[in-house]
């Protein structure tokens, strides 16, 4: 339902920022995907939030293929080629970009001052200096932001709840991703105000699974969390 939700509001942004394309003199409107990861399966509508794209399109008065088309090259790319992907969109003269997460964001915004910035899935855009406010993003970026530290810090009372002795809890994150360890530490702060230590149990590939849960158990962890998108492949050709 979340996602269903989401994908309503994206459409509703990009549909304010592509309205003009209707009166102007370009008769199709391309919107651009960018993410590391498998965000979407658009142009067909798998799952909820594909259906939900396509029909907030429609009510737009955009139907792709008539005088809408999405562009899907940047999806799937991983995290090191986002800047590269970033830079072909502007090349294919897009005009308005989805980015997922927070490294896509900032990728795009490094590949464009002007072009319309739609971000979804981002945590903590002020702190990550993506925008200038909540209230006044500023530049040409707009979207969706949740706030890690709150949601951390709910995680970490949830995990209280069912473990009232809760002291020590593992991370699993990826220190190859620049955006988690930057994430981590914003954790820890949090843990620690509520009396919570944290153990990191670094993951670069399904292969350090197993030994960062032999640690864990180990050292006697009493909850773990685990950071999205935490390993990365290598992404796909073609971008």
């Amino acid at each position: 339902m979340c996602r269903l939700k989401c994908g309503l509001t994206v459409v509703t942004m990009l549909l304010l920022l592509v309205a003009p394309l209707a009166a102007g003199a370009q008769p199709k409107g391309k919107v651009a995907f960018l993410c590391p990861g498998n965000c979407s399966n658009l142009p067909h509508p798998v799952g909820a939030w594909d259906q939900a794209f396509l029909a907030g399109l429609e009510q737009g008065g955009y139907v792709l293929g008539r005088n809408a088309s999405i562009d899907m090259v940047g999806v799937g790319v991983g995290y090191n080629r986002l800047p590269d992907a970033a830079k072909r969109r502007m090349q294919r003269k897009v005009d308005v970009i989805v980015a997922v997460g927070n490294e896509a964001t900032r990728a795009a915004l490094q590949a464009t001052k002007s072009t319309p910035i739609v971000m979804l899935n981002v945590a903590d855009a002020v702190e990550e200096g993506l925008i200038a406010s909540l209230a006044r993003p500023g530049a040409n970026v707009t979207g969706l932001s949740v706030p890690l530290g709150q949601i951390a810090a709910k995680h970490i009372e949830l995990l209280k709840e069912i473990n009232p002795r809760l002291t020590h809890l593992a991370v699993l994150w990826n220190p190859m991703v620049g955006l988690h360890q930057e994430r981590f530490r914003r954790l820890e702060r949090v843990a620690r105000s509520i009396g919570v230590q944290l153990s990191s149990l670094g993951v670069t590939t399904s292969r350090d699974l197993e030994n960062g849960f032999q640690s864990g158990a180990h050292r006697r962890l009493e909850g773990l969390l685990q950071f999205e998108q935490m390993l990365v492949g290598a992404g796909r050709a073609g971008a």
